[in-house]
């Protein structure tokens, strides 16, 4: 669980209780409103994933330790990161059949200059291999509100 401000926040499901992990949470680039969909738990290598603005980190709770996973290429000023891999508030879901991170939609900026561009694409990211695919191309690209 992330909270803004707040770091990481860990519950242990069978008894509701909260912990504060030891290592500290990364800059993760996390909007002001964070829907929460950002977050996946990654079956095959047992870690918390996190996707946003072009950043990929997992959180490995056995061990207590952070790791990046994607830091794609930044830019001076904001956006700190350009184009469909630097989407903000995209579902990020894991996929166990063929054991990769699937995003979809989200918003992301052209350019520095331009508004945001609404995309329902949707991507695949191979942990193994650290290689992007397109699995859907986006049917409407259009300027979000």
């Amino acid at each position: 669980f992330l909270g803004i401000g707040a770091g990481m926040r860990l519950v242990d499901l069978r008894d509701g209780t909260w912990a504060e992990p030891a290592a500290p949470t990364p800059d993760i680039r996390i909007n002001w409103i964070l829907p929460g969909t950002e977050v996946t738990y990654d079956e095959s290598s047992r870690r918390t994933v996190i996707f946003n603005l072009g950043r990929m980190i997992a959180y490995d709770a056995v061990a207590d330790a952070w790791s990046t996973i994607v830091e794609e290429p930044t830019s001076p000023g904001w956006p700190t990161c350009l184009g469909p891999r630097c989407r903000a508030f995209a579902t990020t879901i894991y996929d166990p059949v063929n054991e990769r991170l699937v995003v979809h939609g989200g918003q992301y900026q052209d350019t520095s200059s331009t508004p945001a561009v609404q995309d329902d694409s949707v991507l695949a990211y191979d942990l193994p291999t650290r290689t992007w695919s397109v699995l859907l191309e986006a049917t409407e690209v259009q300027q979000a509100d």
